[in-house]
Parts: structure tokens; C-alpha cells; sequence
């Protein structure tokens, strides 16, 4: 447990591959990426923070693929700015996150079970759950 976020990126030369990690029952959020970083979020699971899972400000992570992202009271990925986006989103599942799955500073996805899967770079997500597709501009 952290009295701060629980993986703190900040600066451009900043390139870290946040891999395997198990992030939990952090006071302010799991991970947060800031000031034009772009870290490579793989494999991890985020889980029961006070925050949002993955908050990204002012940051371009290269990479979020295949992290289960659940229980933490905010979004479990939440963009905070209109520069704020991330490269690859692939094959994460989202769980019970508070405030809903995926937070665009355009649009909120309030749903809070799913997985967000996206093989394009152009921000054209699918939402997936059960037999529902969306994308989420048409939330």
C-alpha cells in the first residue's frame, strides 16, 4: 500500500515497460503517467486503488495491452487532458471500477465491466461485452 500513486512516470525521456506488476490499495491511483512520458503497460494488474487505475495527463503511453484493471473507485483508464493519448489499448479487462471502464477527456464510458480492445492507432475503440459492440463516442 502507497500513501501516493503507485507507479509515478513523469518526463519526456521517460520509457519505462511497467511489466508483471501487481498494483494495489494505492491512496492515489495505480498508475499515473504525466509531463509527455510514454510508458509501456503490460501484463499488470490494478486493482482496489482509491483513485483510477491508469490516469494519463500530458503523457502518451506507446502501449496498455493486456492489464486487468478493476475494483478501484475511479475510472479504470482516465485520459486528463486533451493531449492525452495513449498509443495501443489492447485485450484489457476491466472490473467494477467506480466511476466506469475508460474516461476520453471527450467522453466517459460509464460501464463498469468489460474489456476495451483496440488493434488500430486511431483511437477507434470497441467495447465489448456480451454480445453488445459499441464504440465509445456512440455511448
Amino acid at each position: 500500500m502507497s500513501y501516493g500513486c503507485g507507479v509515478y512516470v513523469d518526463g519526456q525521456l521517460s520509457l519505462p515497460r511497467i511489466l508483471n506488476n501487481i498494483i494495489a490499495k494505492n491512496m492515489e491511483g495505480g498508475i499515473a503517467c504525466i509531463g509527455w512520458s510514454k510508458a509501456r503497460i503490460i501484463n499488470n494488474t490494478i486493482s482496489d486503488n482509491t483513485l483510477d487505475g491508469i490516469v494519463i495527463s500530458y503523457a502518451w503511453p506507446d502501449s496498455i495491452i493486456n492489464n486487468i484493471i478493476s475494483l478501484n473507485s475511479g475510472y479504470g483508464i482516465k485520459e486528463a487532458a486533451a493531449t492525452s493519448d495513449p498509443g495501443k489499448v489492447w485485450y484489457n479487462l476491466f472490473y467494477s471500477n467506480g466511476s466506469g471502464v475508460y474516461y476520453d477527456e471527450r467522453r466517459a464510458i460509464r460501464e463498469r465491466y468489460g474489456t476495451i480492445c483496440s488493434t488500430r492507432t486511431d483511437r477507434e475503440f470497441i467495447m465489448m461485452k456480451g454480445q453488445r459492440t459499441t464504440t465509445p463516442l456512440q455511448q
